[in-house]
């Protein structure tokens, strides 16, 4: 019997008869594509297994404290953190490091053996700690350039809020020198405390700044020829059935529109 599908009432229960209609496309390409797959697996030559492995690192730092808060100096640690990843990736081949929140993860992947992943997690774990201080201190000069001009800006501010306030004491009213007088108060209140800023970086080690503890042992983690074998008959047996419901559909279409055409040819 002959189905008829209009675009605008198709229901999911048309594609479901679609789909059991060329169920035996579907199941024949499934069978192709799983039997081309342990055809592949079983004539590749055998791999080595091959080793993945992580560890984490925790991450404590004291910026915020020693700094009274600056978010300018959190900042900085930020920065100075991604630019240590990145130097501890250029450092130890094979390394991948990233950074999220408090903690800094190290991955090595494809080693030849667990000790060789082992030993690059070790490394990778001492660049860290060489780089982190070295990133921080290049931050904090950085910063501290920044101070520097921000408290001239204010030095300056403050002298002519002073000679303001010395030409303003004959003439003017207590209301307009109470008004100048408090902003300059303000103002040398924010220059200690940029000074007390500038005296901490300039004293202050990176080294004091930071902890950093790895959490636990690494993991490391096998990858047999036969693990990779059983991941593309997986992927073969996702990729035979796309291929076969599309088949089933193109099908299904083919014979659908020949038999509107032989219908058409009876008519006439």
């Amino acid at each position: 019997m002959e189905q008829r599908y209009d675009e605008d009432t198709v229901e999911l229960i048309d594609y479901l008869r679609v789909m059991w209609w060329g169920k035996w496309i579907i199941l024949g390409c499934l069978v192709v594509a799983v039997g081309l797959s342990m055809l592949f697996v079983g004539l590749r030559p055998t791999m080595p297994t091959m080793y993945s492995g992580s560890t984490e690192i925790l991450m404590r730092e004291y910026v915020t404290a020693a700094l009274a808060g600056d978010r300018d100096a959190t900042a900085a640690m930020a920065s100075a953190v991604g630019f240590a990843v990145i130097a501890v990736e250029n450092d130890v081949p094979g390394i991948a490091a990233s950074f999220a929140s408090d903690r800094i993860t190290l991955l090595l992947s494809d080693a030849t053996t667990a000790e060789t992943v082992r030993d690059a997690l070790a490394q990778a774990e001492v660049a860290l700690e060489r780089q982190l201080p070295l990133a921080l201190t290049e931050e904090f000069e950085h910063l501290a350039r920044l101070l520097q001009f921000k408290r001239t800006d204010q030095d300056a501010q403050l002298e002519i809020l002073r000679q303001r306030l010395r030409e303003e004491q004959a003439s003017s009213e207590g209301s307009v020198l109470e008004a100048l007088a408090e902003r300059i108060a303000r103002l040398e209140e924010q220059i200690a405390q940029q000074q007390v800023h500038l005296d901490t970086l300039a004293t202050v080690q990176p080294d004091d700044l930071f902890t950093l503890s790895p959490i636990g042992e690494p993991t490391i983690t096998p990858s047999t020829s036969e693990s990779r074998g059983k991941t593309t008959i997986a992927v073969a047996i996702f990729l035979g059935l796309m291929l076969g419901v599309l088949l089933a559909f193109f099908v299904h279409y083919l014979v659908q529109i020949r038999e509107r055409e032989r219908n058409g040819a009876k008519g006439k």
